[in-house]
């Protein structure tokens, strides 16, 4: 858990969050690496977030969505990574954006993907805080860092595989007939896939 005031960042140990949270001249960053039924306690209790929001963080879900609350957003984001074979495995992050915290939740992960994977974003955007690069002074400023961190990756993925196709569709329109058909045909489907 982490306290973004107007000087720095501050590590805070988890027994501190219903002080900190009484704090209006900092933000408080809950940062959870994976959902535990202590963690929905929390989420529940102390936040007060809807029991479908924080079943949410539990629970694997395929699907984007935003929902509007009183006093904050809950958000689910995916990220693709790579995995064999061509697989994309979607790599979750949820969000709860309130007044003046955030809490992100990371996972479920299929249990083939790194679980460092899942803390790409978000510990970019940390140590870009720490380094004093950015400094969000609101909720939203630091969620708006977290996505775009989340889809700068994605653009990367779409134009490394982009140009992979590029490369793939011109071994087959080259006069050069040397390639093994079943290999190309293989590239082309993991690519394609």
């Amino acid at each position: 858990m982490y306290l973004i005031g107007a000087a720095a960042v501050e590590r805070h140990a988890p027994d501190e969050l219903k002080r900190l949270l009484e704090r209006s001249d900092a933000l408080v960053w809950v940062d959870l690496p994976i959902c535990l039924v202590q963690d929905a306690d929390v989420l529940l209790d102390v936040f007060g977030f809807h029991e479908l929001a924080v079943r949410d963080c539990v629970q694997r879900n395929h699907i984007a969505k935003i929902h509007f609350y009183d006093d904050h957003v809950f958000t689910v984001l995916h990220a693709p990574e790579l995995g064999t074979g061509g697989h994309v495995h979607y790599v979750e992050l949820d969000q709860f954006v309130g007044p003046n915290y955030l809490v992100t939740v990371h996972g479920p992960l299929n249990p083939v993907v790194n679980p460092e994977i899942a803390f790409a974003d978000t510990r970019l955007v940390r140590a870009r805080i720490e380094s004093g690069e950015i400094h969000p002074r609101t909720p939203m400023e630091l969620s708006y860092s977290i996505v775009s961190a989340l889809v700068r990756r994605e653009i990367d993925l779409v134009a490394a595989l982009a140009k992979e196709s590029g490369q793939l569709e011109q071994r087959v329109t080259d006069e050069d007939r040397g390639d093994d058909p079943e290999l190309l045909l293989e590239e082309l489907f993991e690519v394609g896939h």
